[in-house]
């Protein structure tokens, strides 16, 4: 049978040869890239952006994810990776007559097997770190290497292999904006009885705006030396649920703030301003691990591993039968995903908590993106939030965001922009991002649940969705709802979506406007609304006339909505789409035709090349011709990893050149440098990195010395060590213009040494000597001339 060991085998061949063939060659991690924080924060971009990830098949997704693992894995060494067991009955049920006592010996038991496969003994992986377990979810987390993945895909116990990715951390005036009184309070509700569960930086709980607020602490942590990442934890522990292991990272490592912030904006109470659930308590998990400056980017920072995430979830759901928990707040992410990523190796968790009727609420992500979410708030079982402006932002309040990352799956919209909260020390500050959105909805949540304990998270989200402001988003022309608390409140206790008065007529037809956010596989499509319209159906096709329709869209029934995200489709092709609006009395007459032209595929990864003309100072870097592409962007690095790049080297436009002289450099330094294909419809993968040493500087002329050893047939020259030489030439002449040389002294190569005997003269007789140092690169001026008489 045919394995997806078998399915790799092939993969690792060709990769062993390459590899042994460019030993240089050092691909670029283009993976789920973090997404950093604002300048507010001090974050800055660690890698270059990867392009968002388009919807594709899961087979595909899969082996594409697989594929991309297995080449880190090669590059890297070892790299952290998730293994996710298949689900067994025991294990995921949460009653029955198995006991727990029972769950957990299986759950070891199928560790202990896959990990005896492995031939890893005393629960530590290949450098020697401890192997994470989880409590609830089938599997665990190490480190591992590109033989350990192959041998896990194998194993019938491993559903799946996901690389544990690091991610970054992604009042006053906004409560006003989302409904709240004069109070600080929703109509009364508040957040009592309610608890909000922060996974973050760990929570400053001596601060008073958060005095008392917080019921119940836990920190996971990752413990790495091989990549000088360390725990955050109390006393550096890699799990632990005592009083105080919910507490702030250091302030002195960046982005320790971050998680007193955006507790604050969730359930803090102040005497001038609080946040939006004032009453509800909090549960402060700390899920981030202290990453050296070479991963941040020119400082230390905090970042969480994917896997203490996980674990971080799976406390958030043993607290559920011992406090009412509303939320779950992740305000964190990285990577751009064009559709939902249900892949992602949090789902199972979120999944869990949604079934207790727990909302994980996530930020959809700093990265400018019209068309993408950032993981994990891309999780379609998740509620993702985008960031809206506030007075304080300097512009029009109820706008989104520009750096709000937004798509036509996310979910709601909350003030992002100039947020006051609290920080470390008892202090304020204004931050802003979509890490401080997501805390006004958990909180929202806090308030709705306290007005209605039993509402499941569908009704709650449905509540905010019906009743928020809407606010289109200029980049890509959807219209999302910011919150609305009062008016959901209001709803919630209704028990129904706001009523709109029965229309008496049938809608008039509504004008279909332009495509928007158009590239090789999707587009948005977009009209203007109609009074009186309960909703819209959407027609597409690929033929004016509509006599055939694309799958999927006929007659389809969008709601209430003035644009539609159309995906699945293919490069280069024309789309037609027409949309009516309808109500209970009829629907309306089909509207204009729209057209819109996806663009090209974007073009294959480009094939690396070794560079030529390489002097001490340039090289000539090459790349194949890529079909398709109109041009090359290149990239030029100190390290092999790219987190450093030559000045003026970052994403050049070369042009449609496949060769670029890269000029400027020092003697002897190792650069690597990658190119991407691009065209109309957008930018390839980066190739594999190669590696051009420049030739080291030809050596100094060096300084020749007096002789010494004086007789009368003989001398020893002597002269100066020079650094970068491998070698020595010497002359020897009696005239001193070296218009004649002693027999065997004429460019004589007297190796490493800095001394020469000279033999064979004669008494009495003027002699003159000098000497010129080389290296594989050249050789370099005279010395100085030495004289030297022998003796009588």
């Amino acid at each position: 049978m045919k394995t997806k060991r078998h399915e790799f085998t092939c993969r690792l061949l060709v990769t062993s040869i390459l590899m042994f063939m460019a030993p240089f060659a050092v691909a670029g991690v283009p993976s789920d890239q973090p997404d950093p924080m604002l300048a507010t924060l001090g974050w800055t971009n660690l890698d270059d952006e990867e392009a968002p990830m388009a919807g594709a098949s899961l087979e595909d997704s899969a082996n594409q994810r697989l594929e991309a693992l297995m080449e880190r894995a090669w590059t890297k060494g070892t790299i952290p990776i998730i293994v996710r067991f298949k689900d067994q009955p025991a294990e995921t049920t949460g009653s029955g007559s198995i006991s727990a006592q029972a769950k957990g010996d299986i759950k070891a038991a199928r560790q202990r097997r896959v990990l005896d496969h492995l031939g890893l003994r005393e629960g530590r992986d290949r450098v020697g770190a401890k192997i994470k377990g989880f409590d609830q979810m089938p599997g665990l987390a190490m480190r591992a290497d590109a033989l350990d993945l192959l041998d896990l895909l194998d194993q019938p116990e491993v559903l799946e292999v996901f690389e544990d990715v690091a991610y970054p951390p992604a009042l006053l005036e906004s409560l006003p904006l989302v409904g709240a009184t004069l109070n600080g309070d929703f109509k009364g509700y508040s957040g009592q009885g309610q608890v909000i569960a922060i996974l973050d930086t760990g929570v400053d709980k001596s601060h008073a705006f958060l005095k008392d607020k917080i019921v119940s602490e836990a920190c996971y942590s990752t413990n790495n030396s091989s990549e000088g990442v360390s725990s955050l934890c109390p006393q550096g522990v890699t799990a632990s649920t005592a009083i105080g292991s919910g507490v702030n990272c250091n302030a002195s490592l960046s982005g320790c703030s971050h998680g007193t912030h955006v507790a604050g904006i969730a359930a803090g109470k102040g005497e001038k301003f609080s946040g939006v659930a004032r009453e509800a308590k909090l549960i402060s998990i700390q899920v981030y691990s202290r990453f050296p400056a070479s991963a941040c980017g020119g400082a230390p920072c905090a970042m969480a591993y994917t896997s203490d995430i996980i674990r971080g979830l799976e406390r958030v759901r043993s607290l559920g039968t011992q406090y009412a928990i509303a939320a779950a707040n992740l305000s964190l992410g990285g990577g751009a995903y064009t559709s939902y990523c249900d892949w992602d190796s949090t789902k199972p968790m979120i999944d869990a908590l949604l079934a207790e009727g727990i909302a994980t609420v996530i930020a959809s992500g700093n990265g400018y993106y019209s068309n993408a979410i950032s993981a994990p708030g891309c999780v379609s079982s998740a509620i993702t939030v985008g960031s809206t402006t506030t007075k304080n932002s300097g512009t029009y309040p109820d706008q989104v965001s520009d750096f709000s990352n937004s798509a036509h799956f996310l979910d709601l919209l909350a003030p992002g922009e100039r947020i006051e909260s609290s920080v470390i020390g008892g202090g304020y500050a204004y931050y802003m991002g979509t890490s401080m959105a997501a805390p006004h909805v958990a909180g929202a949540w806090a308030v709705l649940k306290s007005a209605k304990p039993n509402a499941e998270v569908e009704e709650i989200l449905a509540a905010l969705q019906t009743s928020g402001k809407p606010i289109q988003d200029p980049y890509n022309s959807l219209t999302k709802q910011r919150i609305q608390v009062d008016v959901a409140l209001a709803n919630l206790q209704a028990g129904e979506a706001p009523t709109q008065p029965s229309p008496s007529l049938q809608p008039k037809n509504p004008l279909a406007t332009a495509g928007s956010a158009i590239n090789s596989q999707s587009f948005v499509a977009n009209w203007n609304g109609v009074n009186e319209a309960a909703g819209y159906r959407l027609d597409v096709s690929t033929v004016s006339n509509f006599a055939s329709y694309l799958k999927g869209y006929r007659d389809l029934d969008v709601a209430p909505t003035t644009s539609r995200s159309i995906d699945g489709l293919k490069p280069s092709v024309t789309y037609f789409y027409r949309v009516r609006a309808y109500n209970s009395v009829g629907t309306s007459l089909n509207s204009n035709v729209v057209s819109i032209t996806t663009t090209p595929a974007p073009p294959p990864t480009p094939t690396g090349k070794k560079a030529t003309s390489i002097t001490t100072d340039r090289f000539t870097a090459n790349w194949g011709v890529t079909t398709g592409a109109v041009g090359y962007r290149l990239d030029v690095s100190t390290d092999a990893s790219f987190r450093h790049f030559l000045n003026g080297f970052l994403d050049l436009d070369v042009g449609n050149a496949i060769s670029f002289k890269v000029t400027g450099l020092s003697p002897g330094m190792t650069y690597y440098y990658r190119g991407r294909a691009y065209n109309s419809g957008g930018v390839s993968g980066s190739s594999k990195a190669q590696a051009a040493k420049t030739l080291v500087a030809i050596p100094q002329a060096p300084s020749a010395r007096p002789a010494t050893n004086i007789t009368t047939k003989a001398f020893v020259a002597n002269w100066d060590l020079v650094d970068g030489a491998t070698g020595y030439r010497l002359d020897v002449s009696t005239s001193a213009a070296f218009t004649s040389f002693l027999s065997g002294y004429n460019n004589l190569n007297v190796g490493n040494r800095v001394y020469r005997n000279i033999t064979r003269l004669s008494p009495n007789t003027i002699y003159y000597y000098r000497v010129r140092a080389y290296n594989k690169t050249g050789t370099g001026l005279d010395s100085g001339i030495q004289t030297v008489r022998t003796a009588r």
